[in-house]
């Protein structure tokens, strides 16, 4: 079988009932978001799988899927409200009133002093597009390109630039841990930009006496397209994050980016 059908298990999803039905329909690779839940609730679809599979006779891949170095703005008291053309300024802090004020904070050093003028940077999936009209040490003063409604923990993205944060956190150490001592197959490393982030996931699935678990490698960012070549000999397998490349690249440009390669979750 050169295609399997993959489903991501959240809040709706986890039950034993809801898993069965998808394993009857045909899906055969179960994905935990370890950007969203708790630790409890991560062990529980583990279980529920591993459960249904037993029952059922058949094998499933339990992929685990960490946050990886996304940048998010902090929290806002009120969510703000911009009209296209309309300014918005970012504050280097990690909340703030927003609402009528139109601050949002960001406490990322490493992505606050990365946005220049002229740079477009993009939220919630790219539904919202601000143009960077001036930066400086204390704000950054965006003109919006979209009617937006800003509110807490969106993440951001400034189109076209990839900022040098680490690809493997102590909170995503914490969840690697939490996919070994619970059987997942595989671990998908968000925002892979070189073999040297491979390398150092595999160093800690080793730490943990996990080195046979796989490593799938999200490309994503324009550098991870860059080097897709060395990226995909590195992993055991790759995801092509069309949506994250959308907010880089152009969307017809997206699909030309896909590797031509076969590849899929079980490549070697």
């Amino acid at each position: 079988m050169k295609t399997r059908i993959a489903v991501t298990i959240g809040n709706s999803s986890r039950s034993r009932n809801v898993i069965r039905e998808m394993a009857l329909l045909g899906a055969s690779i179960f994905r935990v978001n370890f950007s969203h839940g708790s630790p409890e609730e991560w062990v529980e679809t583990a279980r529920l799988v591993r459960s249904v599979e037993a029952e059922l006779g058949k094998y499933f891949i339990l992929l685990g899927d960490l946050r990886g170095p996304s940048v998010r703005i902090g929290d806002l008291k009120d969510p703000v409200e911009v009209k296209a053309y309309e300014t918005v300024k970012i504050i280097q802090a990690a909340e703030s009133e927003g609402g009528p004020s139109r601050l949002v904070p960001l406490a990322s050093d490493a992505a606050f002093n990365a946005i220049k003028k002229g740079h477009v940077i993009l939220m919630d999936d790219g539904r919202i597009a601000f143009r960077v009209e001036s930066a400086s040490g204390s704000e950054i003063l965006m003109r919006a390109l979209t009617d937006a409604t800003i509110t807490s923990r969106k993440a951001i993205v400034i189109q076209g630039q990839d900022l040098d944060l680490p690809s493997i956190t102590e909170e995503e150490v914490r969840a690697v841990k939490i996919a070994v001592e619970n059987d997942f197959d595989f671990i998908g490393l968000s925002y892979v930009k070189c073999v040297e982030d491979i390398a150092a996931l595999r160093g800690v699935l080793i730490s943990l006496g996990a080195k046979e678990m796989g490593i799938i490698a999200k490309i994503e960012t324009p550098v991870g397209v860059e080097k897709v070549d060395e990226i995909i000999d590195a992993a055991d397998g790759v995801m092509v994050a069309r949506g994250d490349l959308g907010m880089h690249f152009s969307l017809e440009d997206v699909p030309s980016l896909q590797p031509q390669r076969e590849l899929g979750y079980m490549a070697a």
